[in-house]
């Protein structure tokens, strides 16, 4: 009976909401939770504030893309095992308690993902809501900014798959003075700098002992330590947290050296995007700007993760089945290369075996050819563009869990 109510019900919602496509997907998506986004939207209705309304339905037509991936610990015979680190004094107390815990059990991680749009409250996104407009609206660094700058990289109540929690008052409070030390206090990128000036005491680790994806905000002030996407993301929140537009930039392979890169960038009073690097901050390094020794590295593909859907990223355009398992299918992936290198494009014959498959290019990295980006078919022939150049690629087709090469090309 209450499935039936809730289907029944979701016509109701959707009379009283815009008639946008991607609005009625996120509410239908939503299920039991949908009053949460009814109730967000209402809240500014009656308020009568058409730029928050507009900014929530940004966030929520945008939401079912949106998760958290974390774990949880079971023995042996797949029962759960409490344990949270912030039980403990501090974290060193917490990875010995955990020490002892595994040496008494056998321990393994299950994976756990919570979609947004299931477990959101209305309560927590006028909070996060109300609290991005004030930054915005208050600070002299923010004012350059325009409404679509704000929705995308200050707005959003999350960055990446981190939990969801309530952070940008902790890391208000903790970037809060950052600004006093600028010299020009409209300027963006000089406030930005003196932000990561307050985060020079997180350090940086080359491999955590958890297998969770990314650290949650609280796991991050707790260990004042991250890996390398953990440390880009501690940039982001902080720089956010007190309206500053900043981004999550990253290489998935390296072309011409070992694993992979994390960056950010900031953006400047005339929308340009100035690049920093987040693992800066445990140093005295000049933060701003951040240039790659592109010789040395060399950058194949740079990817932004933007909190909207985009219509160019893969995963909006072909089924998750013909992607491979990684970055590709995200679908908020902005592809800005040519933003940081000289870029270019491969044509090659298509076989006609492989004339129905995603095309895709691959990079040699840690002695394996790894995906890096995806091309299409025009005119017989597999294209792909904003390459970097002076590298050597391979491609091939994804079929059944599997690669198949085709051409190797250097460009």
């Amino acid at each position: 009976m209450n499935k039936i109510l809730c289907i029944l019900s979701i016509p109701l919602f959707l009379t009283s909401i815009a008639n946008s496509q991607s609005l009625v997907e996120a509410f239908a998506s939503a299920g039991a939770n949908m009053r949460q986004l009814q109730l967000t939207l209402d809240y500014y209705k009656n308020l009568h504030d058409n730029e928050k309304y507009r900014a929530a339905t940004f966030l929520i037509e945008n939401m079912p893309i949106h998760q958290s991936i974390g774990y949880t610990w079971v023995d042996s015979n797949g029962k759960t095992v409490h344990f949270s680190e912030f039980d403990y004094a501090d974290a060193d107390e917490a990875r010995i308690a955990f020490k002892k815990l595994t040496d008494t059990l056998r321990l393994k991680p299950r994976r756990r993902i919570v979609k947004d749009v299931k477990i959101i409250t209305s309560e927590y996104l006028i909070r996060q809501i109300d609290m991005a407009f004030t930054e915005w609206n208050q600070n002299p660094w923010s004012q350059t900014y325009s409404f679509e700058i704000f929705c995308e990289y200050i707005l959003p109540y999350r960055s990446l798959v981190e939990s969801l929690e309530e952070w940008r008052e902790d890391y208000h409070f903790m970037v809060k003075n950052a600004p006093d030390r600028a010299e020009f206090k409209s300027d963006p990128v000089d406030v930005c700098t003196q932000v990561l000036y307050e985060l020079k005491d997180f350090t940086f680790v080359n491999k955590r002992p958890d297998p969770t994806p990314i650290l949650s905000p609280q796991q991050m002030l707790f260990r004042r330590q991250g890996s390398c996407p953990d440390l880009a993301n501690l940039a982001v929140l902080a720089s956010r947290a007190i309206g500053i537009a900043a981004t999550f930039d990253f290489t998935p392979h390296y072309a011409a050296s070992s694993n992979r890169h994390y960056w950010n960038t900031v953006i400047d009073a005339q929308g340009r995007h100035i690049p920093f690097n987040s693992n800066a901050v445990s140093s005295k390094e000049d933060f701003l700007p951040y240039t790659y020794n592109v010789n040395r590295k060399r950058l194949a593909k740079v990817f932004r993760k933007t909190y909207s859907i985009q219509k160019e990223a893969l995963a909006s355009q072909v089924k998750s089945a013909l992607i491979p398992t990684g970055f590709l299918q995200d679908k908020n992936l902005k592809d800005v290369t040519s933003e940081y290198v000289r870029t270019g494009a491969i044509k090659i014959d298509a076989k006609p075996q492989h004339i129905d498959q995603v095309p895709y290019a691959f990079v040699f990295n840690l002695g394996k050819w790894k995906v890096i980006d995806w091309g299409s078919l025009q005119s017989d022939q597999f294209v792909f563009e904003n390459l970097g150049v002076d590298i050597v690629y391979l491609s091939g087709a994804y079929n059944n869990k599997r690669y198949v090469f085709i051409h190797t090309q250097s460009y």
